[in-house]
């Protein structure tokens, strides 16, 4: 399992990252991109096992309006370089 910091504690994770909508089944704990979440928000809007990430670069902002009803925000940084 991922690690997270939950809460200022580096804890085991119950979500997987999900690549693409194939994989998702109902009760898996899951992350997807935010772009897949916003395509299709009523899908996932109800559900406390989606979270989402976004990459570096994408606007935290486009989230705004849902980030209080995530379990889970994750950001991807695929190249940490910045001291």
């Amino acid at each position: 399992m991922p690690t997270i910091i939950k809460n200022n504690i580096i804890t085991e994770s119950e979500f997987s990252v999900v690549w693409d909508r194939e994989s998702i089944s109902a009760g898996d704990h899951i992350i997807i991109p935010v772009g897949a979440y916003l395509e299709s928000p009523d899908v996932y809007k109800d559900r406390s096992d989606v979270g989402v990430w976004l990459d570096a670069g994408e606007d935290v902002e486009d989230i705004k309006d849902i980030a209080g009803n995530l379990p889970v925000i994750a950001l991807n940084f695929p190249a940490f370089t910045d001291g």
